[in-house]
């Protein structure tokens, strides 16, 4: 057995190879949020400006 086959027991007691995954998940949860709301924010907008352009076009006619 070589000293690569067992990576857990290289690892200080109490950290196991699973901490990266946990830590990984509340970065993915909030970058996730994020993009929701930037997306959200985009969607506004580009309503927003639809309508004004569209409105300006009524009032010409």
């Amino acid at each position: 057995m070589s000293d690569h086959d067992e990576v857990a027991g290289d690892l200080p007691d109490g950290i196991d190879s699973a901490d990266g995954d946990d830590q990984r998940g509340p970065w993915l949860l909030a970058l996730g949020a994020l993009a929701v709301g930037v997306l959200a924010f985009l969607v506004s907008g580009a309503r927003s400006l639809y309508r004004r352009l569209r409105g300006r076009g009524s009032r010409e006619q």
